[in-house]
Order: C-alpha cells, then structure tokens, then sequence
C-alpha cells in the first residue's frame, strides 16, 4: 500500500519539479519515509489512545525517535517488522507505567540508558555506510543530546516531576535499541 501510494505521489511530483533536479529514486525514497512515518505515528497514537495513555505514548514515540535519529538504532528488516516492533515496545512501556517505579529504578534505568547511549553513540545502518566520513559530527551531536537529556532527567528527579518515569523509558527503550544495533552492527566510534 505504502509503495503503491508513493509511486503515485511520486510520479505527480516528477511532472512539477525542474529537469535538473528529477532524481525518481531519492525523490520516490522521500516520499515513501514520509508516508511510513505519518502511518506509523498515527498507528502509535491509536495505541496510546487504547491504552487511555496518548500524551505518554506521544513523550515515549518522541524521546525514541529523536534518539533514533540523532545517533540510529536497531532496524528491522522490513517496515511491517519495524511497526509490529514499536507497537509492542510501545505497548510494553504503556503497560509498565501503570507500576510507580522507585527512585532506586529510575536511578538504575536512567544510568544504564545514559551509560550505552554514551558509549555508543552512533550506530550506522548498514546501509548507511557513506556517512561514516561525518562520524565526528554525529557523535558530538548524539552525546550532547546525552548530556542534556541527563540534565533534564536530574532536574526532573530533583523536582519529583510526575513524568520522570515516561522520560526515563522513553531514554531506557532508546538505549535498548541503540545497544542492538551495536550488538548486531558494531559502530566504529570510540
């Protein structure tokens, strides 16, 4: 449905672009990601809804995603695979969240989270191979966002803020996938 949706849409825009700039592929490529993206998030959204938890199922989706893309992460082989993969990660944290985590969890998560996602940075799909020449940037990139998302979860355990467990595994699930895809694509970042 998603291919067949992009060909169209995709073959519209090639008819309205200049000459010069009619590449089909990245264009058809874009169009597709952003389909996928607008798809998945709002099957997301539907699974907070369910679970009567949208606004945390709206934080989980956008600490993972920012984390996704600033320093990568597990990817499936397919996109079914990827959606069926959120929906239950998704599912999961919603389900844990109905338990109040301790400080003593949350300080054990949150360590564990900055820990990995400091140390691996960035993890390259393997598809994704060209850009190691700007590993550097990612990498300063990736572990300032770190820096700062540890900042905002020590001022959210200072201040006992009520959403400190959804951030925490929101940045737990992040470090989970990043660890993966370590496990399974090992970076070259030090």
């Amino acid at each position: 449905m998603i291919h067949s949706i992009s060909n169209s849409l995709t073959s519209r825009l090639v008819k309205h672009i200049h000459n010069d700039c009619r590449d089909t592929q990245i264009l058809f490529y874009g169009v597709s990601t952003m389909i996928y993206t607008f798809f998945s998030l709002t099957v997301l959204i539907v699974v907070g809804w369910l679970f009567c938890s949208t606004h945390n199922a709206a934080i989980l989706i956008s600490i993972f995603y920012t984390n996704q893309t600033i320093g990568g992460g597990y990817h499936t082989q397919t996109r079914l695979s990827c959606i069926l993969t959120m929906i239950t990660a998704l599912s999961i944290s919603l389900i844990l969240l109905k338990l109040h985590f301790s400080i003593e969890i949350l300080l054990v998560m949150n360590s564990l989270s900055f820990w990995v996602l400091f140390r691996y940075p960035v993890v390259l799909h393997p598809k994704r191979l060209f850009l190691r020449k700007n590993l550097p940037l990612f990498t300063r990139c990736s572990r300032g966002a770190t820096i700062v998302a540890a900042i905002a979860q020590t001022l959210l355990l200072l201040f006992r803020c009520p959403l400190i467990s959804v951030f925490s595994l929101g940045l737990f699930l992040s470090a989970i996938s990043r660890y993966a895809a370590e496990w399974t694509h090992p970076s070259d970042v030090e």
